[in-house]
């Protein structure tokens, strides 16, 4: 996580101005986000995307006058989630997805595979 703040800083840093929220503290969430999930670098400015639509269905006044582009970003969403699930189902790697889908019922507690604290 530390390298995405490196790589954002890197890209300023010569700057004798910026936007620091746009530069810096809207894409790191979403890329960590993506590190996280295993998902592709590439991905978290969709992933942002698909946020910033999602967490509209929670205003009224956005629902009812976006309804439709929030109804797509679910679904868009949801069907990137399912084709990660779908990878990591095939092909179990180290990271939380796998982590999660490993997890089961043993003895009445979830038994979950240890993650090391360098595959952050």
């Amino acid at each position: 996580m530390r390298g995405f703040l490196r790589e954002l800083w890197e890209q300023v840093a010569t700057r004798r101005k910026c936007d620091f929220v746009a530069a810096v503290a809207q894409p790191y969430p979403s890329l960590t986000i993506a590190a996280v999930l295993d998902a592709p670098y590439q991905d978290a400015w969709q992933l942002h995307a698909w946020s910033s639509w999602v967490q509209r269905q929670f205003d009224i006044r956005a629902l009812e006058m976006n309804r439709d582009d929030i109804e797509r970003a679910v679904t868009e969403v949801r069907d990137y989630v399912t084709g990660l699930l779908e990878a990591k189902r095939a092909a179990p790697g180290d990271d939380l997805i796998s982590d999660l889908l490993a997890a089961r019922e043993v003895e009445g507690g979830p038994a979950v595979r240890r993650r090391s604290a360098s595959s952050w």
